[in-house]
């Protein structure tokens, strides 16, 4: 079934040609109608890609329309616009279709200086659409919207880049905190860095731990991006892997390390975690072991117990703790 937001792009019968780009779509709307797509999401794009798709951090395709499913994250929304102005000209027409309540209204109202006024097509399904031009074309470096910090923790540092719409955008968050407080010394052989957003946990192996080979998996083209600075800012050595899940990993690990998403847009979602958990054991070596932190308040120690022989608690400080599964 198609999402609200393609379902009131089809009411309107807006292309009048195969000339169309669809960016950041969560469906396969692209597939049925044959226009030409641009995926974030390697999940979405596995799923719902065809010939004409493309999977990555920047948008590099033109159309002469263009439709951007427009992001909760405000920051993600103005760099893709950003990014959409480096690669339309003016005579093109770009369709902004969002959620009511996923920031579209207010990005509708105040567009970058170098895109037209917005004009409001139609509403439906609790979502809105509507279409701009853009003014002036202008260049686009995706390296220019990476957020520096530096994570100063266990006596230790290291320098992290992340992007708009990648966890933690601008500081370290406090769960990964206490997680690299409590990095096991034993560490080594072959690791994961699941979902790693930015790669601080994977940087941070590279840099501090025995690990000898050292593999990031996420679903967010963004994310990887990210990580693979990261990674360059610490001079560690790793390999990026895009997957949904554990679906592209090849397995036999050591050890699975993971701060692991449990929000599926502003809701909670355990089925995120109860995957990953139901397929961490067979990428583990026979005495490989699953490290995660996660809130306090989630059942994450019933939910590996159906799947792990022996769960333990290895740190708690209230609001996070840390568990150990093998």
């Amino acid at each position: 079934m198609l999402d609200k937001t393609s379902q009131l792009l089809i009411r309107q019968q807006l292309f009048t040609s195969d000339d169309v780009l669809l960016v950041n779509a969560q469906d396969a709307y692209a597939e049925q109608t044959g226009a030409a797509s641009h995926y974030l999401h390697w999940g979405h794009y596995q799923q719902f890609g065809d010939l004409r798709a493309k999977f990555g951090a920047e948008v590099q395709q033109r159309a002469t329309q263009v439709v951007l499913y427009v992001p909760k994250e405000k920051s993600l929304a103005l760099m893709l616009l950003d990014n959409l102005a480096a690669v339309m000209q003016p005579t093109d027409t770009l369709y902004l279709v969002g959620d009511n309540k996923g920031g579209i209204r207010s990005l509708a109202k105040k567009l970058p200086a170098n895109w037209g006024n917005c004009i409001k097509i139609a509403s439906g399904n609790h979502c809105l659409l509507y279409s701009t031009q853009l003014l002036e074309p202008a260049p686009f470096n995706l390296s220019s919207y990476l957020t520096p910090y530096l994570i100063d923790t266990a006596d230790k540092t290291l320098k992290v880049f992340n992007l708009p719409g990648v966890f933690s955008h601008q500081h370290l968050d406090p769960g990964t905190d206490l997680l690299l407080q409590h990095l096991p010394l034993s560490i080594s052989g072959k690791v994961l860095d699941f979902a790693c957003g930015s790669g601080v946990i994977a940087s941070w192996l590279g840099k501090y731990s025995s690990a000898e080979s050292i593999h990031l998996s996420d679903v967010s083209a963004l994310a990887l991006q990210a990580s693979q600075h990261t990674l360059n800012a610490n001079q560690v050595q790793a390999s990026c892997i895009a997957s949904d899940g554990l679906n592209q990993v090849a397995g036999n690990y050591d050890w699975i390390i993971s701060n692991p998403p449990f929000h599926t847009g502003k809701n909670t979602d355990y089925e995120i975690a109860r995957r990953f958990f139901a397929a961490a054991p067979s990428q583990l070596n026979k005495n490989g072991r699953l490290l995660i932190v996660a809130n306090s308040f989630l059942p994450y120690p019933e939910l590996l117990g159906q799947y792990f022989k022996t769960v333990v608690e290895k740190a708690n400080n209230g609001r996070f703790r840390i568990l150990e599964a093998h």
